[in-house]
């Protein structure tokens, strides 16, 4: 309980000046979006990085250069703990927004500046919402923002990858962006399973050479999500 409450303080200070901060990003966003983007991916990626730092979250990572600095993609990642977005977003290089289930929306602050970082929050029992937030990833992308989609739809729970739903790769269809996909591994159990007890661990991230879907059909891009799973499966791509 001492470990969660020395944890819990500078991730609650550091929340309460971002209180402060949203109000930093709206002015900046006033003079220029572009430059609110990016103070609020750097923002964001402080805060993440301290929750990594106290939580004693290690992050390895393989293959960086396939991470876009200038051009939108989706990257395509594995999903298995609520520290994926955590280990995974200080590594972005570009504003990139997440999609993540719609219950983040409801935690207080952390849902301000995940929208400041463009993540769209989706109902994945419903259809139309699953439409609304590809057509809102789609806006994203055309306009140069990454889009980070775990198609699983949910955290395995023996680290196993489960079956890819074909909904998010409707982004591809409407954008041809190229996709990126990731691996992600920890040494250790993570978060989930003895909560609300931190220990330390090591995520072992992969960013493979992204794949250009510019030549392919819709059929092409439905095969693509097959594809993608049994390769990052097997860890072969």
């Amino acid at each position: 309980m001492i470990r969660l409450i020395i944890i819990s303080i500078p991730l609650v200070v550091f929340f309460l000046i971002s209180l402060l901060m949203a109000l930093i990003f709206l002015i900046i966003r006033l003079f220029s979006k572009k430059a609110c983007d990016m103070v609020s991916l750097r923002w964001v990626q402080l805060g993440l990085f301290l929750a990594n730092l106290i939580t004693g979250m290690k992050t390895v990572a393989e293959g960086k250069e396939n991470i876009s600095t200038d051009e939108a993609v989706l990257y395509v990642g594995n999903h298995l703990s609520l520290f994926d977005i955590i280990v995974l977003y200080p590594l972005m290089k570009k504003p990139t927004g997440f999609v993540a289930k719609k219950e983040i929306n409801k935690v207080p602050i952390l849902n301000i500046l995940m929208r400041f970082v463009h993540c769209l929050f989706v109902d994945r029992e419903d259809p139309r919402d699953g439409l609304k937030m590809v057509l809102n990833a789609t806006e994203l992308i055309k306009n140069g923002t990454s889009i980070f989609l775990f198609p699983e739809g949910t955290r395995s729970k023996d680290g196993e990858i489960l079956d890819f739903k074909t909904g998010g790769f409707k982004i591809v269809e409407k954008t041809h962006c190229k996709v990126v996909p990731v691996r992600i591994d920890y040494e250790k159990e993570v978060f989930e399973n003895h909560a609300p007890k931190f220990y330390a661990n090591t995520a072992h991230v992969k960013f493979y050479e992204a794949i250009d879907t510019s030549g392919m059909d819709k059929h092409q891009i439905k095969d693509l999500a097959a594809q993608l799973h049994d390769q990052l499966k097997e860890k072969n791509i």
